[in-house]
């Protein structure tokens, strides 16, 4: 049996400033992530929820325009925030508790270090198991050895 390599966890980062987006992407890259990139709250939607692996995590960025951030977690919060944790990167602690970005999973305080994001990353993904896409078919689950269950006499 060949060796195959382990899938990259897709990761949706959002973020506006396209030298941190393209810094961040590198990162993530270079860690084993597949980045999936965003300029703004709309095409991180996309990629959220568009054709192509479904992404693990999504880092968004709070200073989206026009309450970018704000909507992205409402649009969020509908499909059940179990369904993909996001990482909130926020200026102060002040901005994170604000309403409407409040209930991300989890925040991360600008300047954003290396070592923490991943650190963080790594913990949000070990609590939350990839799980389909709402929109995506239930899959049904079945035992992977064993007999047949016995029928009723």
């Amino acid at each position: 049996m060949p060796n195959t390599p382990l899938p990259k966890p897709p990761v949706v980062v959002i973020e506006p400033d396209e030298d941190l987006r393209a810094s961040l992407c590198t990162l993530l890259s270079f860690e084993g992530f597949l980045p999936l990139p965003a300029g703004d709250a709309a095409t991180g939607w996309k990629q959220l929820c568009g054709p192509g692996p479904a992404p693990h995590a999504v880092l968004l960025a709070a200073e989206l325009a026009h309450g970018g951030a704000e909507e992205f977690l409402a649009r969020w919060r509908t499909m059940g925030p179990e369904w993909v944790p996001v990482i909130l990167l926020a200026q102060s602690r002040a901005q994170a508790r604000q309403r409407g970005l409040r209930d991300a999973t989890t925040t991360l305080l600008r300047p954003i270090r290396s070592e923490a994001l991943l650190s963080r990353l790594r913990n949000v993904l070990g609590r939350h198991r990839a799980k389909p896409r709402p929109s995506a078919p239930r899959t049904l689950d079945l035992p992977l050895a064993g007999p047949p269950p016995s029928a009723a006499r």
